[in-house]
Parts: structure tokens; C-alpha cells; sequence
């Protein structure tokens, strides 16, 4: 488990939460880099945040619709 979270770029990046680190065999392959093994750039992963937020409201939007007209 110390590979998933020995890069200090993982620890200190926005999206860990959602991506885990990544693949623990792609950060063995790839030796000890301190990048993103995604390789996303801050755009890129405030982009993929804005989109997994959207994808939550319409799902919580959609199940609300639902709950709603089973009554």
C-alpha cells in the first residue's frame, strides 16, 4: 500500500479522492515518478472535478424526480 501513496504529486493533487492514486501496477512499471500517472494537467483534473460534480446533481436531480411520482 506504500507505492499508492508514496507520490508526493498523488498526495497533493485535488482528484486523489476519486482516483485513489491510480493503478498501483502502472506506478510500479513506471518506477518512482512524481507526476501524474493519469497524466492530467490542473485544467484537465478542475474539468474532470466540474464534471463529476454534474453527473452527481443530475443523478441526485434524477432520483429526487423518481422518489417523487412513486408517491
Amino acid at each position: 500500500m506504500a507505492i499508492k501513496y508514496s507520490n508526493e504529486a498523488c498526495r497533493n493533487c485535488v482528484i486523489l479522492p476519486i482516483c485513489n492514486g491510480s493503478c498501483t501496477q502502472n506506478k510500479i512499471e513506471a518506477g518512482l515518478k512524481n507526476t501524474c500517472f493519469l497524466s492530467m494537467t490542473e485544467d484537465a483534473k478542475q474539468d474532470y472535478l466540474k464534471a463529476r460534480v454534474n453527473e452527481i446533481i443530475k443523478a441526485c436531480i434524477k432520483q429526487k424526480i423518481h422518489n417523487s411520482t412513486q408517491k
